[in-house]
């Protein structure tokens, strides 16, 4: 995927990026600090902001226009956004149980992603509660989120999920379980991982559970250059 896009609001562009490149079946880590842009770069292409509020194009078209392509379309259908703050996505009126088998989900058994991602079987106390501010806990909310999308990778072909700081609310050892159960999904058949964050310890950790040969360097679209904070990899199954 190699995309312009261009984002203004009423007084000022905000960026504009050219050949913005997320590559398919790989696992792309983007890395840099707050606030440059990372999630607004994403949440753009994948129909995430408001008509209204922005002045955006993808590829010359506007963003209306869009949204309406075959080929955003098909993105969509295979697609999920992990978004960074877990407690704003889960529905108070609805219990954990029934958002993880939410639609088709229900057709993935949320048992063995939930057991990859606590390793004891603590969540079974959390299914039957309705999400409220501090229950489940922040790491516990954000682990939910991460499961109803890899249930989704789990449940279409050619899957292609954005974990937009999917490890903020994690401790050491729950990204740990995190980044080895998408790289057995990875693994195991063809989909498309992006990862946004500024959490090095993500980079460490394929880098010391993955031979280093997989790692490969590509050129890094020109907003990101310009504030040497970040760095763009893929990596190779």
């Amino acid at each position: 995927m190699k995309l312009n896009l261009e984002i203004f609001n009423e007084k000022h562009p905000l960026f504009s990026i050219k050949n913005y490149t997320i590559l398919e079946n790989k696992i792309n880590l983007i890395f840099g600090e707050s606030g440059i842009g990372k999630s607004l770069a994403n949440q753009t292409v994948f129909g995430c902001l408001p008509n209204n509020d922005l002045s955006i194009k993808i590829n010359d078209q506007n963003y209306a226009t869009y949204k309406k392509t075959p080929e955003f379309q098909k993105l969509i259908k295979r697609s999920a956004y992990v978004w960074q703050e877990p407690a704003n996505f889960l529905y108070p009126y609805d219990t954990v149980e029934s958002q993880l088998d939410d639609g088709l989900l229900k057709k993935i058994e949320s048992e063995p992603v939930l057991k990859r991602l606590w390793q004891d079987s603590s969540y079974l106390n959390l299914l039957d509660v309705f999400p409220k501010d501090q229950n489940p806990s922040g790491g516990e909310k954000q682990r939910i989120l991460l499961a109803m999308a890899l249930k989704k990778a789990l449940l279409v072909d050619d899957p292609f999920i954005v974990f937009d700081e999917p490890t903020g609310n994690l401790d050491e050892a729950h990204r740990n379980l995190f980044l080895k159960l998408i790289w057995d999904i990875f693994s195991q058949k063809d989909c498309t991982f992006v990862l946004i964050t500024h959490d090095y310890g993500i980079l460490q950790w394929f880098a010391k559970n993955l031979l280093l040969g997989q790692f490969q360097n590509i050129a890094v679209a020109e907003w990101i250059k310009q504030k040497n904070e970040v760095s763009h990899c893929i990596l190779n199954a």
